[in-house]
């Protein structure tokens, strides 16, 4: 494709072969830095004909602006596809999908460290550098709120691919999958192909519920394609009841690489209940 300012210089040679043109004079663009040369021709038509007009000439404002607006579509779409890939594969309650950073109440001193601790590792983000994420503590704590909003961030501002996966409905999906010998709109076979391969997979409620061998068998499998990705877990078990529930080997694999951070503080879902006390 030819430069915006080329086309105007040839245009203006085609147009004025007679010599009309003059140079007035060559600086330098305050709006893109480059050496220009401002030629004066004369209106040929309309209302303002005879008068005198400039142009740039080796000017590429109008290209950088197109550039920039190209670069900017661009970004819009790998946005787009992302999210639209994460609205498809995800396993998540409805009462998360509007979870962000910029909704999280912290009620207590972990839950605020909690959420620092996230945002900065949305912000230390590099495909070339993997860093897993384990958030622990009790039911209703905040840290599937997390989850969401590291996904949201990770999509928004790194366009990387990202999951968000409640490991009991996936563990039900895989179940139904197999009742109904495989037959449905979104196999389990496509989530799990996707989770082996997203930049970003967040893991929720990874605990007690994978009661069978084969469940868990299953899950830590996966773990160990998605080594060198980036993968977030939160669950109800401390160390202690993970290693109980998962053995050593698989709690070890968990922990490489990873930073753990305990989320602590009232129940983050008594927040919007009303007259709470009554009940108690």
């Amino acid at each position: 494709m030819k430069r915006v300012d080329k086309v105007i210089e040839q245009l203006l040679e085609d147009t004025f072969p007679g010599g009309e043109i003059k140079t007035i004079e060559k600086t330098v663009c305050s709006g893109c830095s480059e050496q220009v040369t401002i030629k004066q021709i004369p209106v040929l038509g309309g209302i303002n004909k005879g008068k005198i007009q400039q142009f740039k000439i080796g000017c590429k404002c109008a290209d950088i602006e197109l550039a920039d607006k190209i670069k900017k579509e661009n970004e819009s779409l790998k946005i787009d596809k992302v999210f639209k890939y994460f609205d498809k594969y995800s396993l998540i309650n409805l009462d998360l999908t509007k979870a962000s950073f910029e909704s999280f109440e912290a009620q207590d001193p972990s839950q605020n460290i909690a959420w620092q601790s996230c945002v900065q590792y949305c912000l230390n983000f590099n495909k070339d550098r993997p860093e897993n994420l384990i958030l622990y503590g009790e039911p209703g704590r905040g840290k599937s709120h997390l989850g969401v909003s590291i996904t949201k961030v990770m999509m928004e501002k790194h366009h990387a691919s990202s999951l968000f996966i409640n490991v009991p409905k996936l563990i039900t999906l895989i179940k139904e999958s197999f009742n109904r010998n495989g037959s449905s709109d979104l196999s389990s076979y496509d989530i799990l192909s996707m989770m082996r391969e997203i930049d970003v997979l967040v893991l929720d409620d990874l605990g007690a519920e994978l009661g069978s061998d084969y469940d868990i068998k299953f899950i830590f499998e996966l773990l160990d394609d998605r080594m060198g990705k980036h993968t977030v877990i939160t669950t109800n078990l401390n160390f202690a009841g993970f290693e109980d529930q998962f053995g050593k080997r698989n709690t070890s694999r968990v922990v490489r690489n990873a930073t753990v951070l305990k989320v602590e503080g009232p129940d983050y879902r008594f927040k919007s209940a009303q007259n709470i006390k009554n009940w108690r």
